[in-house]
Formats: structure tokens, C-alpha cells, sequence
């Protein structure tokens, strides 16, 4: 019996057909894992939201705060505050509790306050990679004060590349025996965007902060003279005219165009940002809807 062997061209035509499906399959397996990614992004913001939701139940419907505006204007306090917040919520959340350690270090990687996908993961001080909306922590806000919970949006995923984008050099090491050191109090653990004007001394402004409504963002409304740069600290979101750097080579965006969002009774999804913000009156970050 004569036995037939693969000639060249055969081996080659089977060589190139595997290569053709890899081609093909590939993309499908890495968008599925981007995908499985995402939901995990998003139920972790919902275990978030649900904590903030059990939280207020406890505490005469007052949300937990991340900022101080006693002085007449939100301001970040300092990495206390994030661990006082994370803190605050972690009895509330059932599985994945995580926060900041005593020694500036995050609890664990894995932990709710955190996305897979976030680049800025696996650096040692990050806090987490979702971002609230000032009006909800910024200043004392509570529950029954919100016209719209289930259409009003508490948090979403933080632009990645913190460090950078905000212009904050993270020390090496750590001044941890420093309490002092003012990157205990710097700009780095701000996790809130400010949607309102960057004027805080224009009380005449619709979008002072003290009204409660959104500005427009610039970025989408360049010709609104109220506009202002608040979106830039969202994954997505990316401004060049507040972000002197280079886009990544995703432009920013974990998850394409449908970003991550918290809403303030305690649900989670995704949506494209421009169907968050259609205009003055028709947003999902402002307090007051009319």
C-alpha cells in the first residue's frame, strides 16, 4: 500500500487557512474578555452605589463626603478623607471590600474599587478607579434632596493615567512616616469631578456650584459661553486642552464608546458620555433638573 504524503502546496494552503481563522477569532476572544472586563467594571460601581445607597438609610439620608466645602467652596481634603470614604462604605459591601491602608497603600487590586481594565491598577497609593460627581461627595448631599436618584449620576470611571493627567509626581518611596508631606493633601486624591463653572466667585453664574445644575462641557459644547473643562477626569473624556500629553493608543477609552456610570439609587451602566449630558436642562449630572 502506497502511502501519500502533503505535498508543499497543500501544507501551506492548510498553514495559511489557520491563519486566516486565528486572524478572524482573535479579535472576537479579546473583545469578549474586554467585555467580561466591563461587567466586571460594572458591577463592582453597583456594589459602590448600593453601599451608598445603605449608608444614607443609616445616616438620616446623608451621603458620605470625599470634600470640605465649609470654606464656601468644595475642596479636596486629603488621602484621609478617601480612606475615611472608603472606610464609611466598606461594611456595606459584601464581597471585595478593599480602601487605603493605614500606610498609604491600597487594600487590594481586586477590591470593588477597582476596574479590571484600569491602567492605573496596579500603582501601590491608587485609591480606585471610579470618580464621583461633586455634587453627590463633594459637599453634604442628601438622598431626598435629588429630584431624579435613578436618573441622576453618582460616579464613572476615572481617566486613566492619573498621576499625569493631573500633574501630581507620586513620591518614591513613599513619605508614609510623613504626615506632613503635601502629597498626603495634593490634587491626587481628589475622586471628584467638579461639573460646574470653574468661577467660584460668580454667584450670578446658572452653573455656580452652589445651584446645583451642570455646565456644559466644553469639550461637546465649545461654543456655549458657559461651557467648562469637568469632564477631562472621566475614561473617555479626554481634553487636549486641559491634558498636555498623548492620547494612549485606545484614545483614552477602556471600553469603546459606551463608558461606565454609578447612578444615585445604587444602579450601574453604560452609555455613551454625549447621551449623559444633551443640554442644559437635559442631563443626568445635575441635582436640580428644571
Amino acid at each position: 500500500m502506497v502511502r501519500r504524503a502533503f505535498t508543499l502546496i497543500e501544507l501551506l494552503v492548510v498553514i495559511a487557512i489557520i491563519a486566516i481563522l486565528a486572524g478572524i477569532l482573535f479579535p472576537v476572544f479579546s473583545q469578549a474578555k474586554l467585555a467580561s472586563k466591563k461587567m466586571v467594571a460594572l458591577s463592582n460601581m453597583r456594589s459602590i452605589g448600593l453601599g451608598v445607597v445603605m449608608y444614607a438609610g443609616d445616616n438620616d439620608d446623608m451621603f458620605p463626603m470625599t470634600m470640605d466645602s465649609s470654606s464656601g467652596f468644595p475642596e479636596t481634603i486629603s488621602w484621609w478623607a478617601v480612606a475615611n470614604y472608603q472606610n464609611a462604605l466598606n461594611p456595606y459591601i459584601k464581597n471585595g471590600r478593599g480602601g487605603v491602608e493605614s500606610s498609604g497603600l491600597s487594600l487590594g487590586k481586586a477590591s470593588v474599587w477597582f476596574d479590571p481594565e484600569d491602567p492605573d491598577r496596579e500603582l501601590g497609593v491608587m485609591w480606585g478607579s471610579f470618580a464621583n460627581n461633586g455634587f453627590m461627595t463633594g459637599m453634604p448631599r442628601a438622598g431626598s434632596s435629588i429630584e431624579d436618584s435613578a436618573g441622576t449620576i453618582y460616579s464613572g470611571l476615572r481617566i486613566g493615567n492619573w498621576a499625569r493627567a493631573i500633574a501630581v509626581n507620586v513620591p518614591n518611596p513613599l513619605p508614609i512616616s510623613n504626615g506632613n508631606d503635601p502629597f498626603w493633601s495634593s490634587e491626587f486624591f481628589d475622586i471628584c469631578f467638579d461639573p460646574w463653572s470653574p468661577n467660584r466667585s460668580d454667584l450670578a453664574s446658572p452653573f455656580h456650584w452652589s445651584k446645583e445644575r451642570a455646565a456644559p462641557p466644553c469639550s461637546h459644547f465649545p461654543l456655549n459661553p458657559n461651557c467648562a473643562d469637568w469632564n477631562g477626569q472621566l475614561d473617555g473624556e479626554w481634553n487636549e486642552n486641559i491634558h498636555a500629553l498623548p492620547r494612549s493608543p485606545r484614545g483614552q477609552t477602556r471600553y469603546g464608546e459606551h463608558q461606565a456610570f454609578t447612578f444615585a439609587d445604587g444602579h450601574a451602566k453604560s452609555m455613551p458620555f454625549r447621551a449623559t449630558y444633551r443640554s442644559e436642562t437635559q442631563n443626568l449630572w445635575s441635582i436640580v433638573k428644571n
